[in-house]
């Protein structure tokens, strides 16, 4: 494939390149919100108490980061214009809360999972995050 004199790839591979970058953003957008979706390495029906341990503590983290960009989000959002704030509010504060909802549902899961492990296992229950 030649570019063109100014230097650009010819347009016929850049809208092929666009579609593809599009393609991709909006699997992970869609993937980022989605309550089904999985860590790589995440496996639910995991009989190890350790790796309950360490999904809680991998969804803990992922859930304070996230409420914490949110917080951000809002308290900088006041300084934007009008319409700025209009969009944060309709499309980045969305997609965060929904990850946040995600999180705290995998959190969720991984913390009901470690009590049924330690039940199972005869160890005392102790409080997780």
């Amino acid at each position: 494939m030649k570019n063109s004199p100014d230097g650009q790839a010819p347009r016929d591979a850049q809208i092929g390149s666009d579609a593809a970058a599009e393609s991709a953003s909006e699997r992970a957008a869609l993937e980022s919100v989605s309550t089904t979706l999985l860590m790589p390495g995440e496996d639910p029906s995991s009989p190890y108490i350790r790796d309950a341990e360490h999904w809680i503590t991998v969804y803990s983290e992922l859930y304070n980061f996230t409420v914490g960009i949110l917080n951000r989000f809002r308290t900088e959002m006041a300084g934007l214009q009008k319409p700025a704030q209009e969009y944060l509010q309709s499309h980045d504060v969305v997609v965060h809360e929904e990850q946040i909802q995600r999180f705290a549902h995998r959190l969720a899961f991984w913390n009901r999972r470690l009590a049924r492990l330690r039940a199972r296992s005869g160890r005392a229950q102790t409080p997780t995050r």
